[in-house]
C-alpha cells in the first residue's frame, strides 16, 4: 500500500463519516479553510459511485478524479459527498466570497455551492446573485 492510496482510504473514511469532504489534490489531505470560504465543483466532469458496496471503492474513485486533475486542474481541490445514499467525487475550486462562488457555480451549471463556515449546501441561485450581499449594501446602490 503506498502513502497515496493510504491517504486516498483515509478520504473515504472521512466521506462515509461524515457525508463528505474536502481534500488536497496533491496530498489528499483534509482541507478546511480559516475563515469565509465556499466550495464549487464541476472543474471537470464528476464521478458519481452508486452506494459504495466494497472498502476502497471511493478511494480509488478519488485516486482517478486526482489523476483527471493533475493536467486539467492542478491547483484544485477533490470534494466527496453523499446524497441519497450515492457518493459523488468532484475536483472543486474554493473561493473566498459567496458571490464569486455563486457566479462560477451558475456558470458551470452547478446546483450548488458548499459553505466551509456552516457545513452546509447553498443553492446556486441563492448565492448570486448574493442575496445576503445585496441585503447588507448600503442603501442608494
Amino acid at each position: 500500500m503506498t502513502d497515496l492510496y493510504g491517504a486516498a482510504l483515509a478520504a473515504e473514511d472521512t466521506t462515509m463519516a461524515t457525508s463528505g469532504g474536502t481534500f488536497t489534490r496533491d496530498t489528499l489531505a483534509p482541507t478546511a479553510p480559516a475563515g469565509e470560504a465556499y466550495a464549487v465543483g464541476g472543474i471537470l466532469p464528476g464521478r458519481k459511485v452508486a452506494e459504495v458496496a466494497h472498502y476502497g471503492e471511493l478511494a480509488a474513485a478519488i485516486l482517478n478524479m486526482r489523476a483527471d486533475m493533475a493536467d486539467r486542474a492542478p491547483g484544485g481541490y477533490i470534494g466527496t459527498w453523499i446524497d441519497d445514499g450515492t457518493v459523488y467525487v468532484d475536483a472543486v475550486v474554493i473561493l473566498p466570497d459567496l458571490a464569486s462562488a455563486g457566479i462560477l457555480a451558475r456558470t458551470l451549471g452547478e446546483r450548488a455551492v458548499f459553505n466551509f463556515v456552516t457545513g452546509e449546501s447553498i443553492a446556486a441561485e441563492d448565492a448570486y446573485p448574493c442575496r445576503a450581499c445585496i441585503a447588507a449594501a448600503p442603501s442608494g446602490r
